[in-house]
C-alpha cells in the first residue's frame, strides 16, 4: 500500500464511482494554492513505474480512502474550504495533521518545504530553463519578433524572463516535486541546509 506522509483524503464506507472520485479530486484543486498539490510514484498493473495523482486505498474493514498527496500540511482555513466545497456522496474529510508530522523520524520526513518557498524555486526553475532556451537560440542566430517566423528566425518569446507578457510565464510546479518524489525513491532528500544543521546538532 502506496504510503503518502502529506495528504488530504476522503473517508467513505463504500467505493466511489469513477466521476465521484474525479468530482473530489478536482474539488480539492480548484480550492487550494498553486504549489501545495503533489504525486506519488507507483507502479501499474504492468508493473510499469507511473505517477499518479489520488491513491485509491481500501482497509480489511472495507473503508475507502481517497488520498490526494500534497507538499504540506494544510491550515485550518484551508481545509475548512474544501469541506464547505465538497458537495459529493457522504464521507469524511481527513488531513495529514502536526501530530503526526512531528512523530516522523528523521529530516527526510520530518522537513517539510514551505509552499512560498516551494512556489518560488518552481519560478527559479522555469527561469532558468527559460535562460537556457535564450542561450540555445542565440547560437542558433534567432532573434525577437512580434511573431514566430522560421525564415527570419525570430519568436516573441526571444527576451528576458522579466519581459514577457505574464502568458508566456510558464511555471511547472508539479514536475519539481515529481523530481523529489523520484529522489526519495532512490534513497535521496531534499533538505535546507538549516533544517539539516538542527538534524546534526541533536546527534
Amino acid at each position: 500500500m502506496t504510503e503518502i506522509p502529506l495528504f488530504i483524503r476522503l473517508k467513505t464506507s463504500s467505493p466511489l464511482p469513477k466521476e465521484e472520485a474525479i468530482a473530489w479530486y478536482h474539488c480539492v484543486k480548484n480550492n487550494l494554492p498553486s504549489g501545495v498539490l503533489s504525486s506519488v510514484q507507483t507502479t501499474n498493473l504492468d508493473g510499469d513505474p507511473d505517477v499518479v495523482f489520488m491513491v485509491h486505498k481500501e482497509t480489511k474493514t472495507g473503508t475507502h480512502f481517497y488520498e490526494i498527496p500534497l507538499t504540506r500540511d494544510l491550515t485550518a482555513s484551508e481545509a475548512d474550504e474544501i469541506e464547505e466545497a465538497y458537495m459529493g456522496p457522504e464521507g469524511e474529510i481527513e488531513t495529514s495533521s502536526e501530530e503526526v508530522k512531528s512523530a516522523r523520524q528523521g529530516p527526510a520526513d520530518a522537513v517539510v518545504m514551505d509552499e512560498s518557498v516551494y512556489n518560488d524555486f518552481c519560478v527559479t526553475l522555469a527561469k532558468h530553463q527559460h535562460q537556457r532556451w535564450l542561450d540555445a537560440r542565440a547560437k542558433a542566430g534567432w532573434s525577437f519578433g512580434l511573431r514566430v517566423n522560421e525564415s527570419s528566425k525570430q519568436h516573441p518569446m526571444i527576451r528576458p524572463w522579466e519581459e514577457l507578457p505574464e502568458q508566456y510565464r510558464n511555471v511547472d510546479y508539479e514536475l519539481p516535486h515529481l523530481f523529489m518524489n523520484m529522489l526519495a525513491e532512490q534513497g535521496y532528500v531534499v533538505v535546507s541546509r538549516n533544517e539539516l544543521n538542527k538534524w546534526l546538532s541533536k546527534k
